[in-house]
């Protein structure tokens, strides 16, 4: 049963992100993002292997940076068939919310926008 509802936050993490209601924070370290509610953080990481693969897991954290559980696509894939592709574009979109990536594009594309 918790595979199922760790399926169905990822795929209400990404509309989240998506439509903005959500804001991913930079970790200490650049492989793991986070989010934040009112009693528990959501993470997603990225580690790779020996062939620079990357494997991504959800983390439910507390409010004490306990881990209380976490998840692999490897073990979503029941309820997720595309699991692998759903965490690797959650990943990006939560490394580009929490860069600012779209901000830094706007600002640079706003600089191109001169008048001839």
């Amino acid at each position: 049963m918790s595979n199922k509802k760790f399926a169905d936050l990822v795929e209400r993490l990404i509309a989240s992100t998506q439509n903005q209601s959500i804001h991913w924070n930079e970790t200490s370290q650049g492989n793991i993002f986070q989010v934040s509610f009112k009693d528990y953080s959501v993470q997603i990481v990225c580690t790779y292997d020996d062939e620079n693969t990357c494997y991504y897991r959800l983390r439910i954290v507390n409010e004490n940076g306990e881990v209380v559980d976490e998840i692999s696509t490897y073990d979503l894939r029941d309820y997720l068939p595309s699991a692998y592709s759903e965490m690797e574009g959650l990943f990006s979109l939560a490394r580009r919310n929490a860069l600012g990536v779209d901000k830094a594009l706007d600002s640079i594309l706003d600089q191109l926008d001169l008048p001839f």
